[in-house]
């Protein structure tokens, strides 16, 4: 047991010596998944299409006014 403690304190005094080691290893899992986040919202947004909407009419003469303004819009 007390070799199993003497190594396991010397491969820790070895993993804090190396700064860009300890640094990546407990920072690294942080930016690491920031990154992949912000990548997949950007992937996301850049594959998203706009829809068109479509409106079902009855009765076309009564309705001319209102869609006149829905067709300048350019959203419908």
């Amino acid at each position: 047991m007390k070799a199993w403690l003497t190594v396991l304190l010397k491969e820790l005094r070895e993993f804090t010596r190396d700064k860009r080691v300890l640094g990546t290893s407990l920072l690294g899992p942080f930016f690491l998944e920031f990154i992949l986040i912000l990548g997949i919202g950007g992937v996301e947004q850049a594959m998203e299409k706009p829809k068109a909407h479509k409106i079902a009419v009855v009765n076309r003469a009564e309705a001319e006014p209102v869609l006149t303004v829905l067709e300048a819009s350019g959203q419908f």
